[in-house]
């Protein structure tokens, strides 16, 4: 979205987040916010992270997408 041109309010309140959230997001590479995750403890898509991360790279950033794929990969999160 910052790409398009949004501001980072803008993109907060289409995502109903802080702007502060956002602009920590934007300025934050996958591999930090994914190893700031990771810092908090073990989730229930750790054995899905590598499968996520590829289809981030290869441009899949949609969560909707991202959720059905790996319903069909066998996760079990609802």
């Amino acid at each position: 979205m910052a790409t398009t041109g949004l501001s980072l309010s803008a993109i907060g309140r289409r995502l109903q987040l802080d702007r502060k959230t956002v602009r920590r997001y934007r300025h934050s590479g996958l591999d930090d916010l994914l190893a700031s995750a990771r810092d908090r403890g073990a989730g229930v898509l750790d054995p899905f992270a590598d499968y996520v991360q590829h289809r981030f790279r290869a441009g899949c950033t949609s969560s909707m997408q991202l959720y059905r794929q790996l319903l069909a990969l066998g996760s079990t999160t609802s």
